[in-house]
């Protein structure tokens, strides 16, 4: 059996929903090679309820940070299975960390580099989405808030980087591998260009507006620029704090996750040429529509 455990990786932390990519991937390899796959996601745990119970026991978890795509997963796993004298995962258990893109999307790609501008996830099946779905049913008490969210409403979710968002979070050289992906001048043109899409949307969407960001500064600055909009109800602002989902931001992540997947449509604004993994999560496998917008810049 493979299983995908959330570990918390302090030298690289892994977003939710990278971890979740990585699912996809690991799903779509048991489907193929015939063998049984479950993900752990450990202290995130508490806020889900599974169909079926997973592994309770707590062993090292082999992390493949360098497995980008579906292939080279298939053959770290290979070689993980001959280094411990194992013929398929029929025949062990193994643990492993991984965001490896899912098939039809980064095969061509042997290492992470500036040209990795993969957007979706590809064409995952229903099989896979059904199975993602019962991992990632909320304990009814947790998701109580959604209540008080207007019944119907569309997500703009503003991905402003780690440099921006979690510099006092992660270490430097996680932010130095993000650094040499975007190309935002300043923080001020990175609001500029948020607050010029968000006004085209509002004329054409039907819905009230959630603001959703990594970055709690770009909220407080949106706050001020839709102030007006706030009071009258046709904006709304993410309240929790955000953290990195890889080091301490469960609650938080699994606030804003719930929105996404229950929101009619998603703006996804970005710095990074990929968008988001997270907000990726809501559309890949509950079929939230979204639009994905130029980087930001």
């Amino acid at each position: 059996m493979l299983v995908n455990v959330y570990a918390i990786n302090k030298e690289l932390p892994m977003g939710f929903g990278d971890f979740i990519r990585g699912c996809v991937t690991c799903h779509q390899l048991s489907l193929k090679n015939k063998f049984d796959f479950d993900f752990d996601l450990k202290k995130f745990s508490k806020f889900y309820k599974s169909e079926e119970v997973l592994l309770k026991k707590s062993i090292y978890t082999e992390a493949l940070p360098k497995a980008i795509n579906i292939n080279l997963l298939e053959k770290n796993l290979n070689s993980l299975l001959r280094f411990k004298r194992q013929s398929n995962l029929n025949d062990t258990d193994l643990f492993v960390l991984t965001n490896a893109w899912p098939k039809g999307t980064a095969e061509k790609h042997e290492k992470i580099e500036d040209r990795l501008k993969q957007k979706t996830w590809g064409k995952i099946s229903k099989e896979t989405k059904d199975f993602i779905k019962s991992r990632l049913i909320p304990i009814d008490f947790q998701s109580e808030f959604i209540k008080n969210l207007p019944k119907k409403y569309a997500v703009v979710h503003i991905r402003a980087g780690d440099h921006i968002s979690f510099i006092n979070a992660i270490n430097k050289k996680s932010l130095d591998i993000h650094n040499k992906l975007i190309e935002v001048n300043s923080f001020d043109e990175l609001i500029k260009a948020a607050v010029s899409r968000i006004s085209k949307i509002l004329k054409k969407t039907k819905h009230p507006l959630i603001i959703l960001s990594d970055s709690d500064k770009v909220k407080d600055d949106m706050g001020i620029a839709y102030a007006e909009l706030i009071t009258k109800g046709k904006i709304f602002i993410s309240e929790v704090n955000a953290k990195h989902s890889g080091v301490d931001g469960l609650q938080e992540t699994f606030h804003d996750l719930t929105i996404l997947n229950n929101a009619k449509e998603i703006h996804q604004l970005s710095v990074y040429n990929w968008g988001s993994g997270f907000s990726n999560i809501a559309h890949h496998i509950y079929d939230v529509p979204i639009k994905r917008y130029p980087k930001l810049k």
